[in-house]
């Protein structure tokens, strides 16, 4: 099991009239290998569940176990030693004033004790760029500018790369094409899937979009305040479609009165 949330508590704005108990005696396991694509409306919870593993949001009770070590109460950066994450949004994952050399070269040295010395040979420069040419992108003829002048989608592919030059645990796409073109979407999703299978990473991603949820990963959770309420796997996920989410999406909509 490489991840556990067990009995988790979360409450925001707890004793005042707008109380919220988000997740009560809320369980959650993944297993090493598995890519689990997390749907849900807004205000389900999954970007909450996110955030408490990966410790920028604490929880009132319970416990959070990853890769056996009870990280409950860890700070977010011990965490992500052993986590990738690409968010939302392509500039929260490099570093715009340093150039792609630069940003490949921090990224590699993640978790690394600093020292004087040269900080990117010839090598490591040679490396990158075969590393960078399978993206499609052209970044690898662009290792001498600045990311901040780079389009989102390319930033965005540059994210998804730099996460995963590391070990990791595993690795949280946090919607990470809804800041993007359709066309964009599409290429670093199939480039998600590619890198994953590659590296045989385990994956966690929350996605507002449908398809992909369907199409992508090997498992498959709808959450619905705080619940997961569909958990779906093998056979039965690849029967799963697109008008079975929306028809289990507007059930919750006439059940809420909407």
């Amino acid at each position: 099991m490489i991840l556990s949330l067990n009995h988790v508590r979360k409450v925001f704005n707890p004793g005042t009239v707008d109380e919220n108990v988000l997740f009560d005696d809320f369980n959650f396991s993944m297993e090493k290998g598995e890519f689990i694509s997390i749907v849900g409306s807004n205000g389900s919870g999954k970007t909450t569940m996110l955030n408490i593993i990966c410790g920028s949001l604490p929880i009132d009770g319970g416990e959070v176990v990853i890769a056996g070590k009870n990280m409950t109460g860890k700070h977010d950066f011990i965490r992500y030693r052993s986590i990738g994450r690409v968010y939302q949004d392509p500039t929260l994952g490099t570093c715009p004033n340093m150039t792609v050399l630069e940003n490949m070269a921090l990224a590699e040295n993640k978790g690394k004790p600093f020292g004087l010395g040269f900080c990117v040979g010839k090598k490591a420069e040679e490396r990158y760029r075969e590393m960078l040419a399978p993206l499609g992108l052209g970044l690898e003829d662009r290792m001498h500018v600045r990311v901040g002048s780079l389009s989102g989608g390319q930033r965005q592919a540059m994210s998804l790369l730099m996460s995963t030059m590391t070990p990791l645990d595993f690795l949280i796409l946090d919607e990470h094409t809804a800041a993007l073109d359709p066309k964009t979407a599409e290429t670093i999703m199939i480039l998600t899937d590619r890198i994953v299978r590659e590296k045989n990473l385990t994956a966690l991603m929350v996605t507002h979009n449908l398809r992909y949820a369907v199409e992508y990963g090997s498992r498959l959770v709808m959450m619905h305040e705080g619940k997961a309420i569909i958990d779906i796997k093998g056979e039965e996920k690849k029967r799963t479609t697109v008008d079975d989410l929306l028809g289990t999406f507007y059930s919750i909509s006439v059940e809420r009165g909407n």
